[in-house]
């Protein structure tokens, strides 16, 4: 195996290519995922990842009728590779020295720069540039001519693909960096603003809970009132017309109707399914579960691995969390409102930086 020295450069890497988890290329996938992948494959040896054994079962715990009564092999493949990408990247951590705010400051400016470069050639040069469409299979969906309905997302598909970047970026930055210094506050205004000025519905939604969380955690008062400043005399420039009518008639909005057919759905688990498929899932399969059963965590814990599930993934998250248990454990349930990610490897990066110094003490309590 290839040991890589600079592990800074490694985590910048990963941490980078994880990012761009929408370049979507056809007949390929979410080759950016792959590479961060295979790169933590040469990084570590197969010791690293016996040594962390425990931590594998019990990522695996919360999906395992899901996996045993799997239905659909791509559907298998794709939970599967996220759980070990989660065990690989703790791995990773536990082998360095985890002293990378610089990498995570540096890659999150380079993706707000992307954004910005959109944003403003839009809407002062009248230019648009399809970022995520040049660079992959897909072209963004930030745009509609027919309407003038603009939404900057950098190198993004859509808005809320950028809005989840955001959200899981500020609460790395809240909770799993080691010195919060004035750079820091600066690089999570700025995700805080462009979250909100992508015109994603989660994130103006998401940016009052975040605003209080980074009060909370002494996040410079002076640099949140100026962002916040800044997004309110600019408002008749980046908020559009099509996203105030979005809220004004939300109740009939599209995204919000996907995510409530979740709630539906769990209305007619517990009167259609039996027993033994409401505790203990479906089994993972791919049958269009956005269309079918809302586009929310949720229901789709719910439906492939059962109450068992999600009961078992929100139990373990408890055991392991010792500090600001309830703050961070919003931030997940509040996320688990927008779509699965469950096969993502930016989700379970998110995780570990969030309760990698819980996760370790449990580790170490264990072995005890």
């Amino acid at each position: 195996m290839i040991i890589l020295k600079n592990t800074n450069i490694a985590f910048a890497t990963i941490f980078f290519c994880i990012s761009c988890f929408d370049l979507y290329y056809y007949g390929i996938g979410r080759v950016f995922d792959y590479l961060a992948f295979v790169f933590l494959l040469c990084i570590l040896n197969i010791s690293d990842v016996i040594k962390n054994i425990k931590l594998l079962i019990a990522l695996v715990t919360p999906f395992i009728f899901g996996i045993l009564f799997f239905q659909d092999i791509k559907a298998l493949l794709g939970i599967l590779f996220g759980i070990s990408f989660g065990v690989l990247f703790y791995c990773f951590c536990d082998k360095t020295s985890r002293n990378t705010d610089k990498c995570i400051i540096g890659v999150l400016l380079f993706f707000i720069f992307a954004f910005f470069v959109q944003f403003i050639a839009f809407k002062f040069l009248n230019t648009y540039i399809d970022l995520a469409g040049f660079l992959s299979s897909i072209p963004s969906r930030n745009y509609i001519p027919s309407i003038d309905f603009f939404r900057a997302s950098g190198l993004f598909q859509e808005p809320n693909s950028y809005a989840v970047f955001c959200y899981f970026a500020i609460t790395v930055l809240l909770y799993g960096v080691r010195y919060y210094d004035f750079t820091r506050d600066v690089v999570l205004i700025l995700l805080i603003m462009t979250m909100a000025m992508s015109n994603s519905l989660f994130g103006i939604i998401a940016l009052p809970v975040l605003c209080i969380l980074a009060l909370v955690n002494k996040v410079r008062r002076s640099v949140i009132a100026i962002g916040l400043m800044v997004l309110a005399l600019t408002y008749n420039v980046w908020l559009e017309s099509v996203t105030i009518s979005r809220f004004i008639d939300i109740k009939s909005e599209s995204s919000i109707q996907e995510r409530l057919i979740g709630a539906k759905f769990l209305n007619q688990m517990a009167t259609e399914q039996t027993v033994f498929e409401l505790l203990l899932g479906n089994g993972f399969k791919n049958i269009g579960f956005q269309v079918q059963y809302g586009t929310n965590s949720f229901s789709y814990l719910l439906y492939n691995c059962g109450v068992f599930g999600l009961l078992s993934f929100l139990a373990i998250i408890y055991k392991i969390d010792k500090s600001k248990f309830k703050q961070k454990t919003g931030l997940v349930l509040f996320f688990f409102i927008n779509a699965p990610y469950f096969t993502y490897a930016i989700f379970w990066f998110w995780l570990i930086l969030l309760f990698y110094n819980d996760i370790k003490l449990s580790m170490k309590k264990g072995k005890k």
